[in-house]
């Protein structure tokens, strides 16, 4: 499985880009940002786009992603849970904010045909299963764990401290790699409390939950650019070989 990193940080700024991660050229893992595709080519091989929640950073790169399939004669399918297609529905795609983007350029062929996801179950998605599976943030969202015939991705989405989706990778058959994001420093923590998102320390009790097997890599994602610096120097210095901290740009075979 190919893991190409277009943007990884939890807010934009100079230098930094939100996230969206892009699966086998094919499958795109939320879409903050779409600015890193080198044009038409690379964006007329993606199909499908899977979100893990509403908030801005995650879908900011879809209505023009949407628009240049479009014109393409292709389209997008959106996955998410009934609760993040409803957050579009209503204060983005509603005419107002952008236009009802399920109806045009055609109702018959539109740039986004929304897909919904029933938590715990898993859907097919060329050559790869997908299954959403909820974690703790501030709004309803997902992880998922997303599988080919060799190797699992597990992508934690925005989250707190959470259980679900660590026992649904203790269960997973061939899980190679965990993304986690990581939003705030240590000293942060009550901010990342009321926000629901993980500091290092709160990352180390996350992975006590999971059966961390020989070769598996956990990749960092979601850093607040503010604090990158800060943040960067608190991973370091858990001492973790197999820890990433992503870059725009990277590419990983998994």
């Amino acid at each position: 499985m190919r893991l190409r990193v277009l943007g990884c940080y939890g807010a934009e700024a100079l230098g930094y880009k939100s996230a969206a991660f892009l699966i086998n050229d094919l499958l795109l893992v939320d879409a903050g940002n779409i600015n890193s595709l080198s044009g038409a080519d690379e964006i007329s091989g993606i199909r499908h786009l899977i979100l893990s929640h509403a908030h801005l950073d995650h879908i900011k790169g879809l209505p023009f992603l949407a628009e240049q399939l479009a014109e393409g004669g292709k389209g997008l399918e959106v996955f998410g849970t009934e609760e993040t297609l409803s957050s579009l529905r209503q204060h983005i795609f509603n005419g107002s904010i952008w236009p009802d983007l399920s109806k045009l350029p055609t109702p018959q062929n539109p740039a986004i045909r929304y897909m919904k996801m029933l938590e715990g179950v898993p859907v097919a998605m060329s050559r790869l299963s997908v299954k959403a599976v909820p974690v703790n943030h501030t709004v309803p969202t997902v992880g998922f764990v997303i599988s080919d015939d060799g190797s699992s991705i597990l992508y934690s989405g925005d989250t707190w401290t959470t259980d679900r989706i660590w026992e649904e990778a203790n269960n997973t058959v061939n899980l190679k790699g965990l993304m986690i994001e990581v939003s705030y420093p240590n000293r942060l923590k009550e901010r990342a409390v009321i926000t629901r998102h993980l500091t290092p320390l709160l990352l180390t009790e996350e992975l006590r939950k999971i059966d961390l097997k020989n070769g598996m890599m956990i990749f960092i994602y979601h850093l607040k650019p503010p604090f990158v610096d800060e943040i960067k120097r608190e991973i370091c210095e858990l001492k973790m070989d197999n820890l990433v901290l992503l870059e725009e740009g990277d590419v990983f075979e998994v």
